[in-house]
């Protein structure tokens, strides 16, 4: 079987629903954010195993967030904002509290960490800009990348 998309050579693409889509579309890039996000944080499960668990999930809600943009109907959700909230608390507990703006590059975990933390804010106005009827996924969005921001603090005076 060809595995090669001709449609895609001509920048176009369809979602689940066979709807053809341009490219550059706004929900298109919303999902491609989301594709790289969730290709970082697999970085992040490399670099912390111990988070490993908790990281797959949040992959899965990732996936979720991104198959109901597309329309995909058969999706689930994974986790809730009050899981983020609960790990935010946990590092922020767990860490100094800083009041200066902070700028990685001393430690390797907290880079990565930043990185990620940075798609995800992409990922979160991509998505805002779409204007999705479901405002859970801006809610999730916007908590992981607290998180993350949380994360990368804890790991940087480890």
């Amino acid at each position: 079987m060809d595995q090669s998309t001709r449609p895609g050579d001509l920048g176009k693409t369809n979602n689940f629903q066979g709807e053809e889509l341009d490219k550059d579309s706004k929900i298109i890039n919303a999902i491609g954010n989301i594709d790289e996000l969730i290709a970082y944080i697999g970085l992040i499960r490399y670099i912390l195993p111990q988070e490993n668990s908790f990281l797959i999930d949040t992959q899965k809600q990732l996936s979720s967030i991104a198959a109901n943009i597309a329309k995909y109907e058969n999706q689930k959700s994974y986790q809730t904002v009050k899981l983020l909230e609960e790990k935010i608390v946990y590092f922020k507990k767990n860490s100094p509290e800083i009041n200066y703006f902070y700028l990685p590059g001393d430690k390797e975990k907290p880079i990565f960490i930043n990185i990620c933390r940075t798609i995800c804010r992409r990922c979160e106005r991509s998505v805002v800009n779409i204007k999705p009827t479901n405002t859970n996924a801006c809610a999730y969005l916007n908590r992981l990348s607290t998180y993350l921001f949380a994360l990368q603090i804890f790991y940087h005076y480890q």
